[in-house]
């Protein structure tokens, strides 16, 4: 956890090669020592409920069983990126409205895949990822 990937991405989403759907069955951790790989320090954000909204949209944590699950809703404007960041354990994200763009990276390889309402989406461990939101769109995050 904490750590950024796409420290330089200056993409705006009209790059996205559409529906290349690729399965990705998860990274390697010596991503972790990639030069362009760069520790974020702590994070802020992991034992307590939260909230915060900036020009991006809102983001929201909240804790169940007193904090042994945790849920986070994240609402994204239209035209912002999310996330461009590694994790150490599987992510899953639900997309309750709107549409996600996914960038995963795997070795020296971007892969791209557009997501939907409905859409279930599995993150594994060590794989860097990129959300661009090309609509208002509303998405879980475990």
């Amino acid at each position: 956890l904490g750590t950024v990937y796409f420290t330089s991405y200056k993409g705006n989403g009209g790059g996205m090669k559409g529906n290349v759907v690729h399965e990705i069955y998860g990274g390697n951790e010596d991503v972790y020592s990639s030069e362009q790989v760069v520790d974020a320090g702590e994070a802020t954000m992991t034992t307590q409920e939260a909230s915060f909204e900036d020009a991006r949209g809102r983001y929201e944590r909240r804790l169940f069983g007193d904090g042994k699950a945790t849920i986070n809703l994240v609402y994204t404007r239209a035209g912002h990126y999310r996330s461009g960041d590694i994790h150490k354990c599987e992510q899953v994200n639900f997309v309750v409205w709107g549409k996600a763009h996914l960038t995963q990276v795997k070795g020296h390889e971007e892969y791209q895949t557009v997501h939907k309402s409905g859409d279930v989406i599995v993150l594994p461990p060590h794989v860097p990822h990129l959300y661009y939101f090309p609509e208002d769109t509303l998405i879980t995050e475990t």
